[in-house]
């Protein structure tokens, strides 16, 4: 379950990555997954997916543990 979590964020999230910004989407992925899982069953999880807006604030969330996104300068 949670690698299904995470390899539907990373295509999602890779979309949605300017081009120049550096930032380790698995490791976002992994944590945004294991948000998303917490407290909650695989029964709980089939029965009640996460929306896409929970997604995204879960992935925001890790973002901001993380720490700071690089940016490569315009060359």
């Amino acid at each position: 379950m949670r690698e299904s979590i995470v390899a539907t964020c990373t295509t999602a999230a890779s979309e949605q990555i300017p081009e120049g910004i550096q930032v380790d989407i698995n490791q976002v992925c992994g944590c945004a997954a294991d948000k998303v899982m917490d407290g909650k069953s695989v029964s709980d999880l089939v029965a009640n997916p996460p929306s896409p807006s929970e997604g995204v604030a879960k992935v925001q969330a890790c973002l901001k543990e993380l720490g700071p996104v690089t940016v490569n300068p315009a060359a």
